[in-house]
């Protein structure tokens, strides 16, 4: 009480700025540019360490924007404690036809010890090259181990709307991959403990058409390890 009886609390004060045994006045924006305060009230309950578990917080507005609207309980968000695997994980490429003769490829990288789950080809709009449309999928291993002479053409192997997967091959399955009719068929070389590529090459021989689009989608497990999907 003795700063306070002098005055000295009053002396010096600089608007806008904390200072150590001094009265704080806002500015002209009402703000004060920092308090260290043992003890924060709010409406008498003490939030202190409700404040300092906030000022712990990494995430970024946008990140914190994506729960908005997303009706998750405390339960279901519980289940991700101690979560540090992604059981399953997909990626996919599109091909565009263009107006000349063209080799399109499309990469999907598998990540060391994956275990590839299943290989979708898509039709979604027929090639009309006139001429020739074909589709292969496979790896470093066999180019086109998965599907071979896929013909993309209308009314051909994969008309537009229709699809193919490992095990629904349409008769287009390559040497790893059986058409699953028949006792005994099987898909080899699903497991890998090196890191691939699983490779889709379309060869178009094409004048003028641009309609064809198709998609390979590749849907693989593996604990953490992000996926890298291109197309050239």
């Amino acid at each position: 009480m003795g700063e306070l009886a002098t005055g000295k609390v009053l002396s010096d004060v600089e608007v806008g700025v904390s200072q150590a045994l001094k009265a704080v006045i806002t500015d002209r924006d009402n703000k004060v540019d920092s308090l260290d305060m043992t003890v924060v009230k709010a409406a008498g309950v003490d939030v202190s360490s409700d404040l300092v578990k906030l000022a712990a917080i990494t995430s970024t507005a946008v990140e914190l924007n994506k729960l908005d609207g997303g009706a998750v309980s405390n339960a279901e968000l519980n289940l991700l404690v101690g979560l540090t695997e992604t059981p399953v994980q997909v990626a996919e490429v599109t091909f565009a036809e263009t107006a000349a003769n063209a080799t399109h490829t499309g990469t999907v990288t598998l990540p060391a010890g994956s275990t590839l789950l299943d290989i979708i080809i898509t039709a979604v709009t027929d090639w009309n090259s006139g001429t020739s449309t074909t589709l292969i999928v496979g790896d470093a291993t066999d180019p086109d181990g998965y599907f071979t002479a896929v013909d993309l053409q209308a009314a051909a192997d994969l008309a537009e709307g229709e699809s193919i997967s490992l095990g629904f091959s349409g008769a287009v399955d390559g040497a790893d991959a059986d058409p699953g009719a028949t006792d005994g068929d099987q898909v080899r070389r699903r497991y890998d403990a090196s890191a691939r590529d699983i490779v889709c090459v379309i060869t178009d021989v094409n004048a003028a058409g641009t309609d064809g689009r198709t998609h390979m989608t590749v849907i693989f497990s593996l604990p953490t390890t992000p996926v890298a999907a291109t197309v050239t």
